[in-house]
């Protein structure tokens, strides 16, 4: 009787393709009936190879990584989701039969009842799957890449750039989202601010073979790297790199300003700090602040640093807002400390590289 239930049980597999048996005699197709009433639902072209096939998935029950009675449960949640009136009373009778609790099959019920319903609001409601997606991956990463020249002139630099970018693309660096070519030419420095999708695409970028081609070349020294967790209220400041609107015209990154702020937390605990931002992450969008694109809300807690890196349309724009009240009201919080601000222009290139953020 138990075969017979486990067979049942995989009746939903009825749908899958089994290739051409040779014919079988009468003898056979008797002897394969008699071993299971349902062996009937098959056409006889692929009888043996449908009795072999469902006698096979027997072990996934009985033999596979889950245990057979929450293997039962998992299948009654499937049953009761797909209202298969034959599959809930068999996997219902056979983790009964294994020792499951009513508890325990009313929470199996359950969840596969709010799964479904989830699934109808996210569908419902065209949630986006690509922002979920990245959701579930934790934290989205920042890199910032310092270097500076050496034996090398601004246009031979230039040129280097323009022949690299199109590796520093989404679709050539796992887990990239973008990277704006960032530079100050007065203060000799250039570099990259990198967005990833989490931290390990980032730390997987930072040993590959493109980054210590890099590192390598004998006309870029002197490199430092930063790496930041992206705080969620960066949401509501245009700083989710992801849901930003980007330009693949080279010629919108030219009055584009970055501003990376840095600064060090004193008498003052991660959770107040969180809650504090919390408070005033609105302070900080685009419509509260003239010629802002997006900051976003960056962090270390290893080495104890936080800020921002902010997109202003052009330098007039940052200046106003690195003399504004909002900022000197930041700067002069007593429990932010050891603030420092690094301003730099945008590379054409960093179109190429989804690197342009734009209003």
């Amino acid at each position: 009787m138990k075969n017979y239930f486990l067979t049942l049980l995989l009746l939903v597999f009825a749908s899958i393709g089994f290739a051409q048996d040779p014919p079988l005699t009468e003898q056979e197709k008797s002897e394969l009936l008699s071993k299971s009433p349902f062996n009937v639902i098959y056409p006889t072209s692929i009888l043996k190879s449908a009795d072999k096939y469902f006698e096979s998935q027997m072990g996934l029950y009985t033999k596979g990584v889950i245990n057979e009675k929450d293997a039962h449960l998992i299948a009654l949640g499937t049953a009761a989701a797909t209202k298969c009136d034959y599959c809930v009373p068999y996997h219902v009778t056979e983790a009964r039969r294994l020792g499951a609790t009513e508890e325990e099959i009313k929470t199996a019920i359950l969840i596969a009842a709010d799964i479904m319903r989830m699934s109808t609001l996210f569908y419902g409601n065209e949630y986006d799957l690509d922002a979920f997606k990245l959701m579930l991956r934790g934290p989205m990463s920042v890199l910032v890449v310092n270097y500076e020249l050496k034996d090398i002139s601004l246009d031979d630099h230039a040129k280097l750039g323009a022949q690299v970018a199109p590796m520093f693309t989404p679709e050539n660096v796992h887990g990239l989202i973008g990277k704006t070519f960032i530079g100050d030419a007065d203060d000799g420095v250039y570099g990259g601010v990198y967005y990833f999708t989490d931290q390990a695409s980032m730390n997987a970028y930072l040993n590959s073979d493109l980054w210590k081609g890099i590192v390598a070349h004998p006309n870029l020294v002197n490199f430092t790297t930063e790496v930041y967790s992206v705080a969620p209220i960066s949401e509501g400041t245009n700083g989710i790199a992801s849901a930003r609107k980007t330009s693949s015209n080279g010629d919108d990154a030219k009055d584009i300003r970055v501003l990376i702020v840095n600064y060090e937390l004193e008498n003052m605990t991660l959770e107040e700090h969180a809650e504090l931002g919390s408070k005033v992450g609105s302070n900080f969008s685009p419509e509260n602040i003239d010629g802002l694109i997006g900051k976003t809300f960056i962090g270390n807690t290893s080495d104890g640093v936080f800020g921002g890196v902010y997109y202003f349309t052009d330098e007039d724009s940052m200046n106003t807002y690195l003399e504004s009240d909002l900022w000197n009201g930041i700067v002069a919080h007593p429990n932010l400390v050891n603030f420092t601000t690094e301003t730099y222009g945008v590379a054409s290139i960093s179109a190429i590289s989804n690197g342009v953020p734009v209003k």
